[in-house]
């Protein structure tokens, strides 16, 4: 899997939160659920794509390692929020790309290459500024099992200063 490198922007996406264990990622598809049924509520849309977010602001509580939010991407001057939502700002970045081919139910396998193999075997290093998901025009959300369906895997990255 040939990754590819991206200077993306920085931006703003609001939706649905919930904190994670790294045990408990299989529970992501419900929070998708939840958030797919009132994607539409969110002002200032700026796509019809999505994003899955995931970071480590400083109220992840103590017993989960991660937040994840599946969210859409709005206006920076948004900023009326429907009732349960956040809002993320994406800041920018220097991103190593990856694109999982197939049933987003594998995803896992990819997110596990990136982490447990490419980047310890690169000269980056990962960042605090997190990584997101990006569901675009190659995402087959009728069909999320789809063997054709794409996911691009965004992770914030710069040169390591310890690797060679």
């Amino acid at each position: 899997m040939k990754p590819r490198f991206e200077t993306r922007a920085g931006f703003c996406a609001i939706g649905l939160a919930s904190f994670y264990k790294i045990s408990e990622t299989g529970k992501i598809p419900e929070l998708w659920d939840n958030f797919i049924s009132r994607e539409e509520e969110p002002n200032g849309r700026l796509a019809d794509h999505r994003f899955g977010i995931c970071d480590m602001p400083e109220d992840v509580p103590e017993d989960f390692d991660f937040r994840y939010v599946a969210c859409v991407e709005v206006s920076a001057f948004c900023d009326v929020l429907p009732e349960g939502m956040v809002k993320c700002t994406i800041p920018a970045h220097d991103y190593v790309v990856f694109t999982h081919k197939g049933p987003i139910t594998e995803i896992g396998n990819t997110l596990d290459y990136v982490h447990s193999e490419w980047l310890p075997a690169s000269e980056y290093d990962d960042t605090p500024s997190g990584e997101f998901e990006f569901y675009g025009e190659n995402f087959n959300s009728k069909d999320p099992m789809d063997e054709n369906s794409e996911v691009d895997i965004y992770v914030a990255v710069s040169k390591s200063d310890t690797k060679k």
